[in-house]
């Protein structure tokens, strides 16, 4: 299925209604977006947890000089760093895909069994980063709520041993810099 919300909602509305049809591709829709959501969160974490292993091994291992050292952690944290963010942006946008196929889904399930009618959700997909770390630290956080906040950690980690590299290197890159007339 696409994720194009107007080619979604647009086999939607091929469908007459009240046609039975149209709860069923709102159901494969909402389906499809839920499990999108956990595919995207096994995979990044994943991929994530290996390039952070990777670079832990190579930071500590004693083959590896203190100058190519510090140019795997700083190249390895920004891809990282890259990674991490583009998780947490896919993760919310992915929410509100979710939440348009649930709505979707909602008004057709509340169409075809009005008496026993499904709720609405939340009118924001997503929380404020603010919310997210309130919501984890009182146990108030759904799954994705989690998923969000562990790759902002991970994108804060990233982050922090570029900075680190960049330290590290800096000293040597002036000097390169300065041996070779470039200041």
């Amino acid at each position: 299925m696409a994720t194009d919300l107007s080619t979604e909602t647009d086999e939607l509305t091929q469908l007459p209604p009240g046609d039975l049809r149209r709860l069923e591709v709102a159901l494969e829709l909402r389906k499809f977006h839920h499990n999108s959501i956990w595919e995207e969160q096994k995979h990044f974490t994943w991929l994530i947890s290996l390039l952070l292993s990777a670079l832990v091994i190579g930071a500590t291992s004693d083959r590896v000089n203190s100058t190519a050292r510090a140019v795997m952690l700083l190249v390895g944290s920004l891809m990282g760093f890259v990674l991490s963010w583009t998780a947490f942006r896919v993760q919310r946008r992915e929410g509100v895909y979710y939440q348009n196929a649930y709505a979707a889904f909602a008004k057709e399930w509340n169409l075809q069994f009005p008496q026993q009618r499904v709720g609405a959700f939340p009118a924001r997909p997503n929380r404020s980063v603010t919310r997210l770390v309130t919501a984890s630290l009182t146990g108030k956080a759904g799954v994705r709520d989690y998923f969000q906040l562990l790759f902002l950690l991970f994108a804060g980690a990233f982050l922090s041993v570029a900075v680190y590299g960049a330290v590290v290197l800096w000293p040597l890159a002036r000097a390169w810099a300065q041996a070779h007339n470039w200041f």
